[in-house]
């Protein structure tokens, strides 16, 4: 029977070889083999059948430019394999790096509640919760796919018991207490830039990256309604990609703190698109 890294091995001269962009959670054409050998495995486990279906999903990856993860129905975040289906937006925030190191040294306490805002297949939270094994876990997103998506990780990762998937328009759903920490990564790409976009990102659901003219569209209603949910001892910690300087711009007024990474790739603008923000900055009544 093939070995899977073998297969992976041979993969990587044919994607490296292709017309293709890489982006959705491989930077390059040996890892993007690799989450398509070992996503599929994940899956679906390792049978005689296996190299064929693959090659396959090879030919299509290559051919329709559809990402890996569609494909095979598996990211690699965070050190982990999260559920994507198809349509659903595919992790691959650096703010991972963040959570894999516990927020240090922004965060002042552990969380007891965390929020995942617009939070696609969930990876981004449910990677938070199991750093921090005793908060609760509250992730919301808009979209009925995300939100069923989110779930089967929930269910996953064996979390149910602590964290609650809601279908909501950012906060308009949500009730309790203040978070310690909110992570949010919403829509954050100017409407004109969309259309340049490789042929990949045709596979996510068009809400999930558009924002407006400026990319910010979103952010507005995330900064100006955080304040009601964020405990002022909490932490903001944010994606906001290109659109940064734009974003630092429109706010500043507010501190963003915009971490130093190590293992992400940096953005064409030589930056990581990554913010944290102290919550005692945006608290207000409710």
């Amino acid at each position: 029977m093939t070995d899977p890294r073998d297969l992976a091995r041979a993969f990587a001269d044919a994607l490296e070889a292709a017309d293709i962009a890489f982006g959705h959670g491989a930077a390059d054409a040996r890892a993007e083999a690799e989450h398509l050998v070992l996503g599929y495995r994940d899956a679906h486990g390792w049978s005689p059948a296996a190299p064929d279906a693959l090659r396959a999903l090879l030919e299509r990856r290559i051919r329709e430019r559809v990402p890996v993860a569609h494909l095979t129905g598996r990211a690699w975040f965070a050190e982990r394999w999260f559920v994507v289906s198809p349509g659903v937006m595919i992790p691959r925030s650096p703010v991972q790096e963040l959570i894999l190191d516990r927020f240090r040294p922004w965060l002042r306490r552990p969380p007891d509640r965390i929020l995942d805002l617009c939070c696609g297949c969930g990876a981004l939270g449910i990677a938070a919760a199991l750093e921090f094994p005793e908060a609760s876990l509250t992730l919301v997103d808009v979209d009925p796919a995300a939100v069923a998506c989110t779930g089967t990780n929930v269910a996953r990762f064996g979390l149910e018991a602590r964290a609650e998937v809601r279908s909501s328009d950012l906060f308009e759903a949500l009730d309790g207490p203040r978070f310690d920490l909110v992570i949010a990564n919403p829509p954050y790409v100017p409407a004109a830039e969309i259309a340049h976009l490789p042929p990949e990102y045709g596979s996510e659901p068009a809400g999930g990256l558009a924002a407006g003219p400026d990319g910010l569209a979103c952010w507005r209603r995330v900064l100006g309604g955080l304040g009601a949910w964020l405990e002022p001892q909490g932490l903001l910690a944010g994606e906001v990609g290109g659109t940064a300087a734009t974003l630092a711009e429109a706010f500043s007024e507010l501190p963003f703190a915009w971490p130093e990474l190590v293992n992400a790739p940096r953005l064409a603008n030589g930056d990581f698109g990554v913010f944290v923000l102290d919550g005692d900055c945006l608290s207000t009544p409710r």
